[in-house]
């Protein structure tokens, strides 16, 4: 898995609604979170709310706050890929993160990797591309089982 060193939060300062300790928070390290492979291929999208909690820079705990319909698809990779990341100056606070799962609307030939916005801590948007279904002309033949 990808791994992103030193994410900082200055996109953050002075954005409504962002905490007043968003300026000290700063993400040492973050694994690069990904469309679960399910999710992509059924075109599933969905937006979870998660209730982070931090204990000296790390990931204490990561408890799923809301969640759309099909969430229950992507919770599982939503709640690992926040365990990954690290905090600098062993913080301890709590904080909810929003996790947005969304198709771009294309269709490819072959799987891609997934565009991925991250305001870490806050925010994430992984945008997914669907592949084009595979049509099978001309099946095999089916044999009946040799008796």
């Amino acid at each position: 898995m990808k791994v992103l060193p030193g994410v900082a939060l200055a996109m953050l300062v002075g954005c409504p609604g962002a905490p007043a300790y968003a300026q000290a928070l700063f993400v040492r390290r973050a694994e690069v979170p990904r469309y679960p492979d399910l999710a992509l291929a059924a075109g599933l999208v969905a937006t979870i709310q998660v209730t982070v909690t931090v204990k000296g820079g790390a990931v204490s705990d990561a408890t799923v706050l809301t969640a759309t319909a099909s969430g229950s698809f992507f919770q599982p990779s939503t709640l690992a890929n926040i365990r990954t990341w690290e905090f600098d100056g062993g913080v301890d606070t709590s904080f909810v993160t929003t996790f947005s799962y969304e198709l771009s609307g294309t269709v490819t030939e072959e799987l891609e990797n997934p565009r991925v916005e991250l305001q870490l801590p806050f925010h994430v948007r992984v945008v997914g591309s669907r592949v084009k279904p595979h049509v099978i002309r001309d099946p095999a033949p089916i044999r009946p089982p040799n008796r």
